[in-house]
């Protein structure tokens, strides 16, 4: 059995020789998992771009005013009718606001310096700043919470199509390969200035989740982002289309009163996966006939 250790190329107990190696090694390589990025579209929230050299940037040349999106006026920034482009936002049946509808305000993000460090640019050279790792670029997705004592939850879900954008180019993220592995990863945010949130990783099959949802919890007021990790190894009869959600909560327990609100933020959506390649017909033609040569030398080593 072909195998990686301690950077040679093995079969079975032996390690290849010098002569055998190259042959080897096309057999060693194709055994490796290999690891392939799915494009997401407005994976890291850039659009609708929101700074510029005369929104929310001072005579000093640097960005002064949180600039955001919003679906509807409520709470001031931009109100637009796509506030995230390539990404829709529900909430499920059962919540606060009622059933279904959409959160308070949500929307594209670009933060200043009491929300995340070194957002808000330096000079007039520089008018913003971009997000700490594991970020992305200058904006981020957002949703804020009520003040209800209840807890509700906002659904976020990945519109290949982006039917809200007028000539926007579809971006499908393809279809569910069986025996393949996919990881999604996620940045998620902790701002300086709001309380604790939940989060929720799922892809989805045709609109359905698959696997087990990875879930956590925000747990500081770091102004730093961490990334959170999904993966699923799609089975047989999972050859559907593929599709990513991301559930955000307030996090709060039932009853409890908010002292400051609270706000989602995560950013720099990843897909990728990962499949365990087999060796090229050509590539098995030429390694039986070293197989052959190597138990040869192994037999005059012995006699």
């Amino acid at each position: 059995m072909w195998s990686h250790s301690n950077g040679q190329c093995r079969f079975g107990r032996y390690v290849l020789s010098a002569a055998a190696g190259a042959l080897g090694l096309i057999a060693c390589n194709a055994a490796q998992a290999t690891s392939v990025s799915v494009p997401v579209g407005n994976f890291s929230f850039e659009s609708p771009a929101l700074v510029t050299a005369t929104t929310g940037v001072n005579s000093g040349g640097y960005q002064t005013s949180e600039q955001y999106t919003v679906q509807s006026a409520v709470g001031g920034g931009h109100a637009v009718a796509d506030p995230i482009p390539y990404w829709t936002v529900s909430e499920p049946a059962g919540n606060s606001h009622g059933s279904p509808s959409v959160p308070d305000s949500y929307g594209v993000d670009n933060p200043i310096n009491s929300k995340f460090a070194g957002t808000s640019g330096t000079s007039a050279t520089q008018i913003d700043g971009l997000l700490p790792p594991t970020a992305d670029g200058y904006q981020n997705a957002y949703v804020n919470f009520t003040a209800a004592t209840t807890p509700y939850t906002a659904v976020f879900t990945y519109d290949p199509n982006d039917t809200a954008t007028a000539g926007a180019t579809p971006m499908p993220l393809g279809n569910f390969t069986p025996g393949d592995t996919y990881t999604l990863t996620v940045a998620i945010g902790n701002r300086l200035d709001k309380t604790f949130w939940s989060y929720g990783l799922t892809l989805t099959e045709n609109g359905t989740p698959v696997g087990a949802m990875t879930t956590g919890q925000t747990t500081s007021n770091s102004g730093t982002f961490f990334d959170a990790t999904y993966n699923f190894t799609a089975g047989a009869s999972d050859t559907g289309a593929i599709g990513i959600q991301i559930d955000t909560t307030d996090g709060m327990a039932v009853g409890a009163t908010k002292s400051n609100g609270t706000q989602a933020s995560f950013d720099n959506v990843r897909l990728s996966y990962a499949s365990a390649a087999t060796p090229e017909p050509a590539s098995l033609l030429l390694i039986i006939p070293m197989l052959g040569l190597l138990a040869l030398r192994r037999r005059g080593a012995m006699a």
